[in-house]
C-alpha cells in the first residue's frame, strides 16, 4: 500500500478527478470519428465505447481502493459526483453529434 502522508483527503479527491479526467479524455478521443457513421454504427460505437471505457473505469476504481491507503469516503463521493457531472455531458455531446443534417 501507498500512503500519501498528511493530506489523504486533498490525494483522495485529486485521484477521483484525474480518474474522471482520464475518462473523458478517451471519449473524446473516440468520438471524433462518430459523426460520419451511420446511424446503426453510431450507436454501436458509442454503447461499445461506454462498455469498455465503464469496465476499465471500474477495474481503476477497485484498484485505487485495494492498494492506495487515502480517504475512501472522500474517494467515493468525489469520484461519482464528478462521473456523474461528466456522463451528463457526455451524453449531451453524443446527442449533438448524433443529429444528422437533413
Amino acid at each position: 500500500m501507498y500512503e500519501f502522508g498528511e493530506n489523504v483527503v486533498i490525494w483522495s479527491v485529486f485521484i477521483a478527478i484525474c480518474l474522471n479526467l482520464l475518462n473523458f479524455g478517451i471519449f473524446l478521443f473516440f468520438s471524433r470519428g462518430l459523426k460520419e457513421k451511420s446511424n446503426k454504427s453510431f450507436i454501436t460505437s458509442a454503447l461499445g465505447g461506454i462498455g469498455i471505457r465503464m469496465f476499465f473505469i471500474l477495474l481503476s476504481f477497485f484498484i485505487v481502493l485495494k492498494f492506495l491507503k487515502i480517504d475512501k469516503y472522500s474517494f467515493i463521493f468525489t469520484f461519482f459526483v464528478i462521473y456523474i457531472f461528466f456522463l451528463v455531458i457526455e451524453i449531451m455531446l453524443l446527442r449533438n453529434i448524433g443529429k444528422k443534417p437533413k
